[in-house]
């Protein structure tokens, strides 16, 4: 398994839409309440759970065509799905890369979700370059050209931030990799989740800046910094798998050889 491989098999959920807030007041909405089960996906790290939600979202768009937020979210889930093949989940989720890209890119063209639809579009491509890195010279560039495009648009886009950062925390340093960009990048998006628009919170994608900073530290060797991020993370949400189970362990495994 190679490197790039390694990183992306826990990769947090990067994305979201901004403008949606989820209380208990949007239960009885389905496109809400796909999108909390979402989220639990995205902390739990639950594949059962995805593929209800791919179902779920599919029936909404089968009710309503132009659901764009449905389409997005569908978009989404299979990107998270298609992430499962790399962690050895004994089903055959390839054939939702494509999909998931077809669905990005007809968002863009149509101008709804756009900068958000970039994101995960760019997301997508990272993760086809984990598989392939003779893809490297074509889809590098398209990756950070996406980034630039969606934080240029309005609105505060922190995921473009996170999924840069992680692009220039494993891109060797010849191809203008950088431990230290990475960092000053999942600090910008952890600014902007916590001193955002209020009216407009941007809620979703907090946890995985956090997570990524602490691996930023990890690299740097600076022990104490990672452990405090990873508890940070835990006191956010205490329940993120990726971070429980599978980030501090490590770590504290390591501090103990």
């Amino acid at each position: 398994m190679n490197k790039l491989t390694v990183i992306f098999i826990a990769l947090a959920s990067l994305l979201s839409l901004p403008q949606l807030m989820f209380c208990q007041e949007n239960q009885d909405d389905p496109l809400a309440g796909a999108i909390q089960q979402v989220r639990d996906a995205d902390i739990k790290g639950d594949f059962k759970l995805y593929m209800r939600n791919h179902s779920l979202f599919e029936r909404l768009i089968s009710a309503e065509p132009e659901n764009h937020t449905a389409k997005y979210y569908l978009a989404y889930t299979e990107f998270k799905l298609f992430q499962m093949k790399q962690a050895n989940v004994k089903v055959d989720v390839s054939k939702y890369y494509d999909s998931a890209v077809d669905i990005c890119k007809e968002l863009i063209e149509k101008k709804q979700l756009d900068a958000e639809a970039k994101i995960v579009l760019a997301g997508l491509y990272m993760m086809r370059l984990s598989e392939n890195q003779m893809e490297a010279m074509s889809l590098m560039p398209e990756i950070f050209k996406l980034l630039d495009e969606a934080e240029a648009m309005p609105g505060k886009h922190p995921r473009a931030a996170i999924i840069r950062g992680i692009m220039l925390l494993n891109v060797p340093e010849m191809f203008g990799g950088s431990i230290d960009k990475a960092i000053d990048n999942f600090l910008k998006a952890i600014s902007i989740f916590e001193n955002g628009d209020k009216e407009n919170p941007v809620v979703w994608g907090y946890q995985e800046a956090y997570a990524w900073l602490g691996q930023s530290y990890v690299k740097k060797n600076q022990i104490n910094e990672a452990k405090q991020t990873y508890m940070k993370v835990l006191e956010i949400a205490p329940d993120y798998a990726w971070v429980k189970y599978v980030l501090l362990p490590a770590l504290d495994k390591e501090n103990k050889n």
